[in-house]
């Protein structure tokens, strides 16, 4: 098996659980452009994950709109949601071991990098990572392949061959394949078991402890 000593995780739906507080943050955004979904049980997953500008896309709301409903997501999300995250059983175990055994370890997400950050603060799982690279507010890199290319290229001397991407969206395998890399599925996020596959997942993990088995010591 290969010895995998650089991981690239995703956030949302790998790392923590922030469902609810994705959804508070988009019924606030809508709700400005007099837009109901109160009723959607799904909103919170329809936001994780996707850039936000093709998510609000899907509402009919013009470009000056799309950029309107981001700000008022973003400090929403960041000002009153930071409390309503929560750590995937597993996690902490799973990365103070790969920690000890001296992984070095990425977050890779779509979300805004600066809200990644204060929420992994506040959850004390900031000082695992090697760095958070997350998305930009200036729209430098917004979608997950521009963010693995940043964090990839600040990697000195980074061998594809000893690096894995970890996550729960088939957009996570996809940014993992087009890399090169090896890939981990994992079926306690929001895509299922089918949609990974189907994206081609080198492997899968039901649990966080799962991860530790596949990319071992």
């Amino acid at each position: 098996m290969k010895q995998y000593n650089i991981i690239f995780f995703d956030f949302d739906g790998t790392i923590v659980n922030t469902i609810n507080g994705t959804r508070e943050s988009a019924l606030y955004a809508l709700k400005y452009f007099g837009i109901d979904e109160s009723e959607n049980n799904n909103l919170g997953k329809i936001f994780c994950g996707p850039p936000l500008r093709k998510t609000f896309s899907k509402y009919n709301l013009n470009d000056e709109q799309i950029e309107k409903a981001i700000q008022l997501y973003r400090k929403y999300q960041s000002e009153n949601t930071i409390e309503c995250n929560q750590i995937y059983d597993g996690i902490t175990e799973m990365l103070s071991t790969l920690k000890a055994n001296g992984k070095k370890m990425y977050i890779v997400t779509a979300k805004l990098e600066d809200t990644a950050k204060k929420i992994l603060r506040y959850l004390k799982l900031d000082t695992y990572f090697d760095e958070i690279i997350g998305a930009t507010s200036n729209g430098s890199r917004v979608t997950k392949k521009e963010i693995m290319k940043y964090a990839i290229d600040s990697i000195e001397n980074f061998n594809v061959y000893n690096a894995i991407m970890i996550g729960d969206r088939v957009s996570d395998i996809k940014a993992g394949i087009s890399n090169n890399m090896d890939t981990i599925g994992v079926l306690y996020g929001i895509d299922n078991k089918q949609k990974l596959e189907e994206a081609q997942a080198t492997f899968l993990a039901n649990t966080p402890y799962e991860i530790l088995d596949v990319i071992g010591n």
